[in-house]
């Protein structure tokens, strides 16, 4: 259940533009937001800035709890703005350390922060405001967000200076940790001036921009809502043109899955090491690692899904096509999806 209700954008496309300030985001929700969670929901979008515009180095722990356990990492990670993340895993007893490069968008265990995302969060949760205990020796802020229940869903210390997310935790419904990253050190190297005007949903690629009425008339499964969870489409964006690929992204503010289409049907010749299994009533692949991936094939199309969260990933395996492969041409996964959670992967 949701805590505000939005008004709707009216463009027709199933998600609303939104400018970058907090207020704008605010002032749709009915009721209203009270003015101590309109200043929580301005750190948090300040925060959403400062994790695309400042350049900062440091070392983190990151843990996630999946159905089989909890997989932990210490990472020394590198944000250049405008240009991704490095990230270098720290070796351990039993696997040698390794380096991931990825670009600012790419699906992450690190979920930053977007604006996309403040979008249905104030819908979801009601945010408050507080001071935080000091994280990696910098004064911060704490922003918590609590469903309609009460119970805390996610809690972020952001730096004080900067609004930069030093520290958060998402808990699951019973309340317990679900993902966590903490800084034990940064440094802040400076920061680029953030996008001028609004942000908007629908990204512009070499085709033009991706029309979501469009995309369903051509034959392209866009659900505006994974039902069960929900979980909104927050954003759609055309990621490689040939053999087309398709990137949703749904989010409730939180917890944030993502949807990659491409046509063809599956080449498993690359997916040795994913186990076939029964998922959501529908057999599909699941890569080993965090976050989850499945991956299977319907009607000429190949999708995967990637996502932290078992029961939201068992919501879109649900929602979406199941049907015998077609033949056609073989499509391997995207590359960008087969970099994604590898850090991870007990068998990289």
């Amino acid at each position: 259940m949701v805590n505000h209700q939005r008004a709707s954008a009216g463009n027709g496309t199933g998600i609303g533009a939104s400018s970058d300030a907090a207020d704008s985001v605010a002032e749709r929700l009915v009721p209203p937001l009270t003015a101590a969670a309109r200043a929580a929901l301005a750190r948090l979008s300040a925060a959403a800035r400062a994790e695309t515009t400042t350049n900062y180095s440091g070392r983190a722990h990151v843990a996630l709890s999946y159905p089989a356990g909890v997989r932990s990492a210490v990472v020394d990670l590198r944000h250049e703005a405008g240009s991704g993340y490095r990230m270098t895993i720290a070796s351990t007893t039993t696997k040698a350390g390794t380096t991931v490069v990825e670009p600012e968008d790419a699906p992450s265990v690190l979920s930053p922060l977007d604006r996309e995302q403040l979008r249905v969060l104030a819908a979801h949760y009601t945010p408050s405001l507080s001071t935080g205990d000091r994280v990696a020796g910098r004064q911060t802020d704490l922003v918590e967000l609590r469903d309609a229940g009460g119970r805390v869903a996610a809690r972020y210390w952001l730096d004080r200076s900067t609004a930069l997310p030093l520290q958060r935790i998402a808990y699951d419904a019973a309340g317990r940790v679900r993902r966590a990253s903490a800084f034990t050190s940064v440094t802040l190297t400076g920061s680029r001036p953030a996008a001028a005007g609004p942000t908007h949903p629908v990204r512009q690629q070499a085709g033009g921009a991706v029309d979501l009425v469009r995309l369903r008339g051509a034959g392209w499964q866009v659900p505006a809502l994974m039902a069960s969870r929900g979980l909104e489409l927050i954003d759609a964006q055309m990621v490689q043109q040939s053999p087309q690929a398709l990137h949703l992204r749904y989010s409730d503010g939180i917890s944030t899955v993502s949807v990659f289409e491409e046509r063809g049907h599956l080449d498993a010749s690359g997916l040795r090491a994913w186990q076939s299994v029964r998922r959501a009533g529908a057999v599909v692949r699941v890569a080993p690692g965090v976050p989850e991936q499945v991956v299977w094939s319907s009607r000429g199309c190949v999708y995967t899904v990637v996502a932290d969260d078992a029961d939201d990933v068992d919501a879109a395996i649900a929602q979406l096509p199941h049907a015998p492969a077609a033949s056609g041409v073989r499509a391997r996964l995207w590359r960008g999806v087969q970099r994604v959670g590898s850090w991870l992967d007990p068998t990289s």
